[in-house]
Formats: C-alpha cells, sequence, structure tokens
C-alpha cells in the first residue's frame, strides 16, 4: 500500500468511525492482527480506538500556549469524525469559513496518516507470535473474564433481587460451615445496569472470600443509596464465637478475588478493601435516568451536551450562574455536576468550594470542564475529574462512564 493510498484509507476509515460493518473488513484492519480468522468486530473495535488515539496524539499539550491553528484543527477532526458534526456547524463553533474547515479536516486527516504510518509499519514488524492456550490458572481466569465481558448482556436488575438469589444458593455452603449472612439497609428499589452472570459472579466470590478471611464469621450486606451509586458495604457480624479456621481448612486461592474485582470494574463498579477488620465497600453506578447538573454559561455548549448524551437515558440540566446552580439544586440531587470556571459573579473555583464544603452537596462528584488547562488546581480544590474544552463526544462519554452507568435511552432500546 502506497502512502496516497494509505491517507485515502485512514480518511475512509474515519468517515465511518461509528460503523464496525465497514471497519470489520478495512484495509487497515489487517495491520491490527496476525491471526487469519481474528474476531472481526473486536478488530473493527481496535481500528476505531487507534483512529481516536491518533487524533488525541493531535491534542496540544498546552491549550493555553497553543497556536491558535493547531487548536483549531485538532478541534475540526474532533468535531468532524467523533462527533459527527456537520462542516458547517464546525464553522459555527469555531467561527471559522466552511472553506477553512475543510482545509483544517484535509491536513488533520494528514497529520493522523502520518501518525498511523509510522505506528502500523513498526507494530506489523514487532508483533509477536501468537500465544497458545493458556496453561496456568490465572490466565486461564483472565481469559474467562474477557471471554464474558465480550458475551455480556447488560440489563437493568434490581440490587435486592440479585442478592437474594445469590443468597439463596450459598446457603447450603453456609449451613454446612456453621455461618450466614444477613442484608440490611435500604429496602427501596434500587436498579444497576449489569450483566446478570457476572455481577452475581463477582458478589459471590467476594461473600466466600470475606467467609475465608473472617474465620468464617456470619456476614452483614449493608446497602445504601449514595448519590448516583448504590454502596454494598460486606463485614462481619458482632462475633458470637472465636475467630478460627477449622481443623484441615484450606483456604481459597486469590484468584476468585482477582476475578471479582475484574467483573465488577468492567462493569463500572469500584472496590475498597480493609483487611483487618475485614470490611469490603462495593460501589455501582445506578442505572438511569440520571441527572447530569452543567454549570456553564454558554449555551450552546449545554445544547452539545445534550445532543451527545441524547442516546443515555441522561438528563442535561443547564444553570448560566452560581445562583441558578444552587436553585437546582434545591429540587434536584444530580448523579454529577459538570462545572466551568470562567462564570459571571461567582467564578467556578468558588462554586466547587461551596459544593464540597456542604454536606448535601459534598459527595456529588464536580468534574471541572474549562478551556484552562488547570487539572492541579482543579485536584486540589476537591474535584473528582477534569476535561479540556473543546469537549469531544469521546472524551465526554469516557467521563461519564467513569460516574454513571451508560443505559440507552428507553427510546433507543425500543427502537
Amino acid at each position: 500500500m502506497t502512502y496516497d493510498e494509505f491517507v485515502d484509507n485512514v480518511r475512509d476509515a474515519l468517515t465511518h468511525l461509528y460503523d464496525p460493518v465497514h471497519l470489520q473488513s478495512h484495509p487497515l484492519a489487517r495491520y491490527l492482527d496476525g491471526v487469519a480468522d481474528a474476531d472481526k468486530v473486536t478488530r473493527a473495535q481496535k481500528l476505531r480506538r487507534l483512529l481516536i488515539e491518533a487524533i488525541e496524539q493531535l491534542s496540544p499539550v498546552d491549550a493555553t500556549s497553543a497556536s491558535p491553528d493547531a487548536s483549531c484543527g485538532y478541534s475540526a477532526l474532533c468535531y468532524r469524525y467523533i462527533d459527527g458534526l456537520t462542516p458547517e456547524e464546525i464553522a459555527g463553533i469555531l467561527a471559522i469559513s466552511p472553506r477553512q474547515v475543510y482545509r483544517k479536516l484535509r491536513e488533520g486527516v494528514e497529520a493522523v496518516a502520518t501518525v498511523l504510518w509510522d505506528q502500523l509499519q513498526m507494530d506489523e514488524r514487532a508483533r509477536p507470535a501468537q500465544s497458545s492456550t493458556p496453561t496456568d490458572r490465572r490466565t486461564l481466569a483472565q481469559a474467562t473474564v474477557e471471554q464474558l465481558s465480550a458475551r455480556a448482556h447488560p440489563e437493568i436488575l434490581d440490587i435486592h433481587d440479585v442478592l437474594r438469589g445469590i443468597l439463596n444458593d450459598l446457603k447450603p455452603y453456609c449451613d454446612q460451615i456453621g455461618a450466614g449472612i444477613t442484608l440490611s439497609g435500604s429496602s427501596e428499589p434500587l436498579p444497576v445496569y449489569a450483566d446478570r452472570t457476572m455481577l452475581r459472579q463477582a458478589l459471590m466470590n467476594l461473600l466466600t472470600s470475606g467467609l475465608d478471611q473472617t474465620g468464617r464469621q456470619p456476614l452483614l450486606i449493608h446497602i445504601e443509596r449514595r448519590p448516583g451509586q448504590l454502596q454494598l458495604t460486606l463485614s462481619p457480624q458482632p462475633e458470637t464465637r472465636p475467630r478460627v479456621l477449622f481443623s484441615g481448612e484450606v483456604k481459597r486461592e486469590g484468584i476468585g478475588w482477582e476475578v471479582a474485582l475484574q467483573l465488577l470494574r468492567k462493569q463500572g463498579g469500584q472496590v475498597a478493601y480493609q483487611e483487618d477488620p475485614w470490611r469490603v465497600e462495593v460501589r455501582m453506578p445506578l442505572a438511569g435516568p440520571h441527572h447530569v447538573l452543567v454549570i456553564d454559561d454558554m449555551s450552546d455548549i449545554i445544547d452539545l451536551f445534550q445532543r451527545f448524551t441524547s442516546q443515555y437515558a441522561i438528563e442535561v440540566i443547564g444553570a448560566g450562574t452560581a445562583a441558578e446552580a444552587f436553585e437546582v439544586l434545591q429540587q434536584v440531587t444530580p448523579s454529577l455536576i459538570l462545572l466551568d470556571v470562567m462564570l459571571p459573579r461567582q467564578d467556578g473555583w468558588e462554586i466547587l468550594q461551596r459544593l464540597k464544603a456542604n454536606p448535601a452537596t459534598s459527595q456529588i462528584p464536580v468534574v471541572i470542564c474549562s478551556i484552562l488547562n488547570e487539572p492541579g488546581l482543579a485536584t486540589a480544590l476537591g474535584a473528582d475529574g477534569y476535561l479540556r474544552k473543546p469537549v469531544s463526544q469521546e472524551a465526554l462519554r469516557q467521563e461519564l462512564s467513569r460516574w454513571l452507568p451508560l443505559t440507552p435511552a428507553p427510546d433507543v432500546t425500543s427502537s
């Protein structure tokens, strides 16, 4: 393939970035996997990720000192190929003519091709030989997790139903070892968006591991609703007998624990562990609809974020000032706040500190979303994340996925 043909193929792949059928047999895909019968959807996903990463490599390191031309070119690429905007829409956002947009896109595609040309050629030379079937248990467990993830069928599940089913399945084992597991806390419906098999296996592994680690003391599962999240706290019940291991007992290996962590993380879960006294906290994002409060005085940004999230069960609420934002917070507890810095009358840094100082809002994740490059300051003042403008749809999706399950909107699910 000549370099000119390579550039044309890059342009074609970018144009069909979200079309897996087109990407799966794309000429560029053959550079990603040396196995002739490799899974084609996986190759399409790899190609999409590679293209997006190549675009991100063109992002100016420091937006405040970068040339306007470089920032404009990067933004045009993101808006066109990642967000799917038309050249006319891009021209309006960047305040340049459509002809300039086309020129920026042409130059941008050539820059992406330059990045990928060296990378793919290097990968072609350095590609390792395909490994054989995994033989050790840890590798086999990892392969099993990946297989489950590839076949995952997420759905809305009530955590109480899931836990009751698990406790019913574990009852014979608990009776055998003389232990028990009890539920406490919230009884209200708490929906999560997860694959049932993966969630059940993860929680069962944590519970059996807990029975081992606590000397088979009875366990307590405390259920709690948090802003946008479900929290399960696993801990021993008040001890009623000595904490000892049974004679001749063989404790489980750590593979089950590792598998549980991986299964939960692949579904947006987080796990915090304390060894002595044994305590595990599991946090899972609650299923939508979720409210996301966007505090930004530019209505175009709020409209853009609403468009970016329209396929998910997310409701974007806009506020142009601090006063409007705190008025919204009197009525709604959002699952996430996206906060601009340069706002009229009271800036984002002041708003951030007010949010974190108020017990009613201190637990709501706040992500700074600004043209400024100040992630260190944001973290020091209590921010939970940082997005630098202009924000692409993919960057927003990735940040949202840290805090929320990206549950399809009802009309998307039914279509």
